[in-house]
Order: C-alpha cells, then structure tokens, then sequence
C-alpha cells in the first residue's frame, strides 16, 4: 500500500506540470511495483567494479591529487582492454582513464570504499556488494546518477530510450522541454542543451562502461540505444527514486 502510494504521488504529481513526462511515466509504473529483476549478465558487467574492490582491499596510496597509483591504472587497462586511444603508451593516472575513473568514482558513490589519511580502502559495505553481483548492481543502479537534478534528467532520458533507438538531438531537445515544464531551474534559469546534455552524460559515462548504452553514427547523426542491461539499471534507479521515502 506504501509503495502503491508513493507511486501514484511520482506519476500523477507530474501531471499538471509536463503531460509528456506524465504519459512516459504512465507507461512504465507498473513495472516499478516490484525490483526490476536482476539482468543476466550482471556478473559479467559488474566485473570492473567487483575487481576494483579486490585490487584496493587492504588499501593504496593515493597520489597528492587523490587519484589511484599508476600500478592499479595500468592494471585495469590491462585487465579490460581500456585503452587511451589517443596514445599508444600506457596509461599512468586515472584522470587518463575515464573508464576507471568512473568506475573509482561509482565506489565512493555508494560507500563501497573509504578514504582516511591518503589511502584507500573498501568499507565494509564494499567488502558485501563485491561477494554478490546483484547486490553491487542494486547499490551501482540506485547510486547511478550523483544528485536529485542528475537523477531528473537520467529519468527523462531513459523513459524515452526506452521507446527504441533514439537521434541525439531529438533526445536532446525533448528532454529540455520536460525538465522545462516539470520547473526545474538553475540559478533561476530554465535548463538549456548544454546543462541537459552534460548532466546526461554524467549518469551515461558509467552506464557505457558497464555496457548499458550503444551508439552509432557521430556528429549530427549520432543515435543512442539502451542495451537490456541498461534499461534494468536505469529503471531500478527510477525505481529506488519513486518508491523511497
């Protein structure tokens, strides 16, 4: 009955304010229930962070800048084949390699691990989600977006991807319309591409790592897909963002 409540307050509480973020919504809340059932493949997508977790256990020094010793960074390319691209050396700081990074950032997100006197170490939350994989997905989905207005745009986003393969630029400037007319403002302003589209990109970054988005194309012609794996995520987070209290 709480959850059903909470429910109706997230879909109809929208309505006089977007009838196009309401009807997105209308589609999916069902489904938002229950826990979106857990992927099949999530031992496989979790494995970046599950390894970083035991490759940080017993704790590292961090640099003077807070970023991860060269010996895990160039561990991790090895590991996921990540590569710098631009370079054919190999990577020596995190700050070169956005997969780690985000992965590293995704840890501290959801207290997975601690930071005490220059060192890192996996809390004891940290030392649970790395023996269950669909716990360090449940606590990865929810923590997925870093703040309420980045969780606002990631839903928007998601609710029209999961309508199928999708132009960026449309995407783009549906999501502004919405998040316009559901009144958010930033510094008294209504969001612009620029705003959307970087905060878009904060929840998308990780999401891409761990394999939950595709794209084809490039420039004006870039299109966006949701894999399977990526739309459970983005609906638990939905999900965990409609239902709490």
């Amino acid at each position: 009955a709480i959850l059903t409540e909470r429910l109706e307050a997230w879909l109809y509480g929208i309505g006089s304010r977007s009838s196009a973020l309401h009807d997105l919504r209308s589609r999916h809340v069902n489904r938002l229930l229950h826990p979106i059932p857990c992927p099949e493949d999530v031992p496989e997508r979790m494995a970046p962070l599950i390894w970083f977790l035991h490759r940080v256990d017993g704790g590292v020094a961090l640099t003077q800048a807070g970023y991860l010793p060269t010996a895990v960074v160039r561990d991790a390319a090895a590991r996921f084949g990540w590569e710098l691209g631009w370079t054919d050396r190999a990577p020596r700081s995190e700050s070169e390699l956005g997969p780690l990074f985000e992965v590293h950032e995704a840890a501290r997100r959801v207290g997975a691990v601690t930071r005490r006197g220059g060192r890192l170490s996996v809390s004891r939350r940290g030392r649970f989600i790395r023996e269950d994989p669909e716990s360090a997905w449940r606590a990865v989905a929810a923590g997925l977006s870093p703040g309420d207005w980045f969780r606002a745009v990631a839903e928007v986003f998601t609710l029209m991807l999961m309508e199928g393969e999708q132009d960026d630029h449309e995407l783009e400037r549906r999501a502004v319309t919405m998040l316009d007319d559901s009144g958010w403002r930033l510094g008294g302003e209504p969001p612009g591409s620029v705003a959307v589209m970087s905060s878009w990109w904060a929840t998308n970054r990780l999401l891409t790592v761990l394999g939950g988005t595709k794209e084809r194309g490039s420039g004006w012609s870039r299109t966006t897909r949701l894999t399977a794996f990526g739309e459970a995520t983005l609906l638990e987070q939905i999900r965990a963002n409609a239902v709490g209290p």
